[in-house]
């Protein structure tokens, strides 16, 4: 482990100019909005309701 050559920095892999960390992290941000937008619609259409 303290004599690795830090081959782990290049970029291998890359799709559409991104590499899969930032994939990763659109996913993420993606599915976080998505999640967030639909639990506040959710609290709106619950609190008008009797």
């Amino acid at each position: 482990m303290l004599q690795a050559t830090g081959d782990c920095a290049s970029i291998d892999w890359q799709f559409l100019g991104l590499s899969m960390p930032m994939w990763a992290f659109l996913w993420f941000l993606g599915l976080g909005l998505g999640a967030l937008y639909a639990g506040f619609r959710q609290r709106q259409n619950y609190r008008f309701r009797r």
